[in-house]
């Protein structure tokens, strides 16, 4: 079919409305006998679509690693990014299909650590959708293990906020420093517990961290998991020594998180292991006042459990 048209004249460069040409559609379905046929017809092999992406892009996104193969033959650039600075190769490393198509980029002259505008490397993209034999593969390839976005975020950051426990031993087992700074001075601990995922805290744990080592407002990993009404990371941590009376920049303690989120099940946690109920902030205000204060509309929480967060602080 496409040969008929073409024979009768169809433009084969012409672009959709997201300037999209014959080329990437069959490189994106793998379709390769097309690929080829454009390709001896002269069509430009990096022609990127309105996002910045050109063939080989959307056909490493899609795991269509002949019609990779092929592209890199015949002379594609391995290194073209995006409009967002994102070069295949970035997203081989995020696709689900990738793992010969990154083989291919890498023995191509594929530069492992290019960042894309917000600083991130394929490595970050592996941390982002869990990618584990890939990220093996990067550091193999020699990734650079705490290389930091632009908000100073590692890999291991990365995959601490996603929750990918083999990811973290991955890091932490090529030498990731689990104790390096990133937004806002969080440390993966941090990021972990305010999102909740308790086996990869003990995972960090494990490695000899700090538990107590606040970011840069003061806020340790206990301050995060209350923050989060993050039952099981809060009781880890409880477990582990963190001081459940600490306060940070604002003079907050994890009771006045627990209590401004109305998670009644993290403030009978930190209740029962002897927090102190009538602590003040540098804003005078106890836990009771944020319990108070919180949302009683319904809207996030329900009324019963702002009751009991309020009975629970009296």
């Amino acid at each position: 079919v496409v040969k008929l048209l073409a024979s009768h004249g169809s433009e084969v460069s012409c672009k959709d409305k997201k300037a999209y040409t014959p080329l990437h559609s069959a490189a994106s379905s793998g379709m390769i006998s097309v690929v080829k046929y454009l390709l001896d017809l002269g069509v430009d092999i990096n022609e990127p679509n309105g996002y910045g992406n050109t063939p080989l892009h959307v056909a490493c996104y899609n795991g269509q690693d002949v019609v990779v193969n092929e592209l890199i033959e015949c002379g594609a650039n391995v290194n073209q990014v995006n409009e967002k600075g994102f070069a295949p190769l970035h997203f081989t490393a995020a696709s689900r299909h990738g793992a010969l198509c990154l083989e291919l980029l890498v023995g191509n002259g594929a530069h492992v650590n290019i960042k894309s505008k917000d600083g991130k490397t394929p490595l970050h993209m592996t941390a982002i959708h869990g990618r584990f034999s890939r990220s093996q593969a990067i550091i193999q390839n020699g990734a650079e293990i705490d290389c930091e976005d632009k908000n100073g975020n590692t890999p291991l950051h990365i995959s601490a906020r996603y929750g990918h426990e083999l990811l973290i031993n991955t890091l932490i087992t090529n030498g990731a420093d689990t104790a390096k700074r990133g937004v806002h001075g969080m440390f993966p601990l941090h990021l972990a517990a305010l999102s909740g995922f308790s086996d990869c805290c003990r995972k960090l744990l494990s490695s000899g961290f700090d538990i107590d080592t606040p970011d840069d407002f003061g806020r340790t990993c206990l301050h995060a998991a209350a923050a989060g009404g993050n039952l099981d990371c809060l009781n880890l941590l409880l477990n582990t020594g963190a001081d459940f009376n600490r306060k940070d920049s604002f003079g907050r303690s994890p009771l006045h998180y627990a209590a401004a989120n109305c998670n009644y099940q993290c403030l009978f946690a930190l209740v029962g292991s002897g927090a102190s109920v009538n602590d003040l902030d540098k804003r005078g205000c106890t836990p009771l006042h944020y319990a108070a204060a919180s949302d009683t509309d319904g809207k996030y929480v329900s009324h019963s459990s702002l009751t009991v967060v309020c009975v629970v602080m009296l």
